[in-house]
């Protein structure tokens, strides 16, 4: 079983990119639109223990807006757009241990303004990810 963990602000622009990939694999795979509090889903993703976490959500490593890369669990309180309650890596943490494999991958945000839609080099990016993740 593979679960997704779309976190972000959908209502913040470009931070809305890991909700925006979400919808476009909630017919293959499990999905949780964990927005700004992905620990409220913690207990859920525990009792499904899958084989594979994806966890996807707007970053800043630099990039150019819309490219993504995978973000490894000790990098990327470093390159997330913190409009979250708690850091990814501590998430994480806490559901590890129930899933045989995580995987975080962020995209590179270019507008995090609040009332803002998803600008179009982050719209493409998000089309190419989750085209790849569909595998």
């Amino acid at each position: 079983m593979v679960v997704v963990c779309a976190v972000g602000n959908p209502y913040r622009g470009d931070d809305g990119a890991g909700i925006e990939v979400a919808k476009l694999l909630e017919d293959k795979y499990t999905v949780f639109y964990c927005e700004a509090n992905p620990e409220n889903y913690i207990d859920e993703i525990k009792k499904l223990k899958p084989d594979r976490l994806i966890i996807v959500d707007a970053a800043d490593f630099l990039g150019k807006p819309g490219e993504f890369k995978k973000i490894s669990p000790d990098e990327i309180d470093r390159h997330t757009i913190s409009t979250h309650t708690i850091p990814i890596s501590l998430f994480v943490e806490l559901v590890k241990d129930s899933c045989k494999s995580i995987e975080i991958w962020g995209i590179q945000a270019k507008n995090t303004d609040f009332g803002q839609k998803i600008t179009p080099e982050v719209k493409e990016g998000v089309l190419r990810l989750a085209e790849l993740l569909r595998g």
